[in-house]
């Protein structure tokens, strides 16, 4: 919990600095700069965020279409459910919430019978556990980063 507050409080005071750094406002984008920002159906508008952000992890993994400005028209915006390119976006989603739920679901603690008492295996067990909490922890706030 004290972690998770330091966090929200950094997080606030750099969301605080970097619209001071703005004058108090948002950045103003005009659509040839930034065309996803401008989509009217906000479910287009993330299905086109989420197009562009499998499409920067694509040419990460593989980068055979590289290009040093990919601003304006460069990827076209996701505008129906038809598209392909949506239904990439959903398998990401789908697939990202099957392996958080596969990451929240696996047991705390395997039982091993290797000749330790029974209080060697308790400590055992309870720092294995605490291990584990902190790694679901860990994959809790990716989760948050992502979306």
């Amino acid at each position: 919990l004290c972690k998770a507050l330091i966090m929200a409080v950094s997080t606030l005071a750099l969301g605080v600095f970097r619209l001071s750094l703005n004058g108090g406002t948002s950045a103003v984008f005009i659509e040839e700069q930034n065309p996803a920002a401008k989509v009217k159906f906000i479910v287009h508008r993330v299905l086109s965020y989420s197009w562009i952000y499998i499409r920067n992890l694509g040419n990460l993994v593989i980068p055979v279409q590289l290009c040093p400005d990919w601003t304006g028209g460069a990827i076209p915006n996701v505008t129906s459910f038809g598209d392909w390119r949506s239904w990439a976006v959903a398998f990401l989603y789908i697939s990202l919430l099957m392996w958080l739920c596969w990451i929240c679901r696996r047991p705390n603690w395997k039982s091993s019978a290797n000749g330790q008492s029974d209080d060697d295996n308790k400590d055992h067990m309870h720092a294995v556990q605490e291990v584990e909490v902190l790694k679901r922890d860990q994959v809790m706030m990716m989760a948050w980063m992502v979306i």
